[in-house]
């Protein structure tokens, strides 16, 4: 039997102007393992996108950055994530480095998940949407 749950959307987002966006939060996701997945931008102009997938450990008053993928062109990011032990690690929200993630020993996974977008220029047709395949 899989640990694979079905397909989950993260997220969908549409980008214009310059700006800062939050999705909606996906909540009951409690018991994961790991969460892997993938952040497709598409569009064209503007400057760049950032999409941070973050967590929420207290029902969304605190948001905590899990990875970043940057975006200058239409383009698939994708990432691959595994419940940590209790390693000690800064807290971020919207701030972690371009095309990163938090180090697999110290990734907490929570039971809510959002989008935040951070776009700069003015985009034709931009869209963000994100796709995550829990693990439990």
């Amino acid at each position: 039997m899989s640990d694979v749950s079905p397909i989950l959307s993260l997220g969908t987002a549409s980008v214009a102007a310059a700006a800062t966006q939050t999705t909606d939060p996906i909540t009951g996701q409690n018991g994961l393992s790991g969460l892997s997945g993938w952040v497709r931008f598409a569009g064209t102009g503007g400057s760049a996108v950032d999409v941070y997938l973050q967590t929420s450990p207290d029902q969304g008053a605190t948001w905590i950055d899990l990875c970043n993928a940057h975006f200058t062109a239409a383009g698939v990011s994708l990432f691959s994530l595994v419940q940590g032990a209790g390693a000690n690690l800064t807290v971020t929200d919207g701030a972690l480095a371009s095309n990163t993630a938090l180090n697999s020993g110290a990734v907490p996974l929570f039971d809510e998940y959002r989008l935040k977008i951070v776009s700069t220029g003015t985009w034709t047709n931009g869209l963000v949407s994100s796709f995550g395949m829990p693990r439990g």
